[in-house]
């Protein structure tokens, strides 16, 4: 009988109630997440009460290690973080797992499409918590992402300080991100594209890699077994020797060189399916430690998980010099995919602060008078109306990673 009447029912009408069921389906996560808290008010530090801020510069990088960062694109930082920030940090992992917040849920559906596999994924997470925003302006990491980025003559420097403050490159922190999961899957991504997004410097065939710095924090000890990093060798280098800089270099077909465009992103994907992934670097690191890799190295959690191993939390930042705070204003003259899958929101220049060589008195004031930057639940509906594309294909992974999990077969 049921089907006897759904039979005499009109074709559009069914279309109509089987589209608008599935996108309530789709929609649902958003409508419960827009109903969350926005921050964790519970956890008390203040902003540093001195403009211009200056990050600590007690971590000093030697050489070898900038000369590894350069050869390899990555480098393993022993105990970078001060005991008592790593404590904290720790808290507030443990407080981002336990409590889910408008902030940290949101940013799944506007952030990159990789994580809606993932326990718990908060992007600028150190807008609505204040250990994690001291992380960001109370430890050293902001100066060693400068030694990294800085000419390696003054970076790490003890005997020419005037030196060292002339080159030393103004720094951005563009992002952080926690990421927390039990089962995290493996797939192989460097995070180039997301830099480049950012970048002044928008020109086609220009592969700046050590333009952009990630500093990767576990939040307990981690490795290959449990969820760890890895990270190809020379993948960083073999980036800038396919893509080249043609701004710099003279290609030609002898060079064994490609033409592709770095910012492209099927020139991209095609790169990185043909990378071999075989020889491969596995850190073995614990809370204090940090993972430093530049914007071209091309990385993935490792994909295996010990049982009984728990949740991996981790937490990151992002350096950049040269950062445009307004990418839409470039986002015209990108191909029609890649602002389709990256798409372009004008930044709060508070919510990714300069850091190095000091930071600013405008951006102090606003975190000092307003403490947590909250996004308001109309903020957040523009940002998810001005990208509809985007929006309904994270809603649809969102959904695809409910029902049948995240494999980690493809980037998306």
């Amino acid at each position: 009988m049921p089907l006897a009447i759904l039979a005499g029912l009109p074709w559009s009408f069914l279309a109509i109630t089987t589209s608008s069921i599935f996108f309530g389906i789709l929609i649902t996560p958003i409508v419960h997440n827009l109903s969350l808290p926005p921050d964790y008010p519970h956890r008390k530090s203040e902003h540093p009460s001195i403009s211009p801020h200056i990050p600590p510069s007690t971590y000093h990088l030697s050489s070898d290690q900038i000369q590894s960062f350069r050869r390899d694109g990555m480098v393993i930082l022993r105990n970078v973080l001060p005991p008592d920030i790593a404590h904290n940090m720790d808290i507030a992992g443990h407080d981002l797992v336990r409590n889910a917040t408008r902030q940290c849920e949101m940013t799944r559906f506007t952030g990159p499409l990789l994580f809606h596999g993932y326990h718990r994924y908060c992007g600028r997470a150190q807008l609505v918590h204040d250990y994690l925003r001291d992380v960001v302006y109370k430890s050293p990491l902001a100066y060693v992402a400068a030694q990294l980025i800085g000419t390696a003559d003054a970076a790490g420097s003890d005997d020419d300080d005037e030196k060292e403050k002339e080159e030393q490159p103004i720094l951005r922190q563009i992002a952080d991100t926690f990421m927390a999961g039990e089962r995290i899957p493996k797939r192989w991504h460097s995070d180039y594209l997301s830099f480049a997004n950012f970048a002044s410097d928008d020109s086609s065939n220009a592969a700046h890699c050590q333009n952009g710095v990630v500093l990767w924090l576990p939040m307990q000890d981690t490795a290959e077994e449990s969820n760890g990093m890895i990270f190809i060798n020379g993948s960083s280098s073999h980036f800038e020797q396919h893509f080249g800089d043609s701004s710099t270099s003279m290609i030609t077909a002898a060079d064994n060189r490609s033409h592709d465009d770095p910012n492209d992103f099927f020139s991209y994907m095609k790169w990185l399916g043909a990378l071999p992934k075989n020889d491969y670097v596995a850190p073995r690191v614990a809370l204090g430690d940090a993972i430093a890799f530049d914007a071209c190295t091309v990385h993935s959690s490792s994909g295996l998980h010990r049982e009984g191993g728990g949740i991996r939390r981790a937490y990151q930042l992002r350096f950049l010099k040269d950062f445009d705070l307004n990418p839409q204003k470039k986002k015209k003259n990108r191909k029609w995919y890649r602002r389709l899958l990256f798409p372009s929101y004008a930044v709060l220049p508070v919510a990714s602060p300069q850091l190095w060589p000091q930071t600013l008195k405008a951006e102090d004031d606003v975190r000092r008078k307003v403490g947590h930057i909250i996004y308001t639940r109309i903020d957040w509906i523009k940002r998810l109306v001005r990208a509809p594309v985007y929006t309904l294909l994270s809603c649809m992974l969102a959904l695809r990673t409910r029902m049948f999990g995240d494999t980690g077969a493809s980037i998306i």
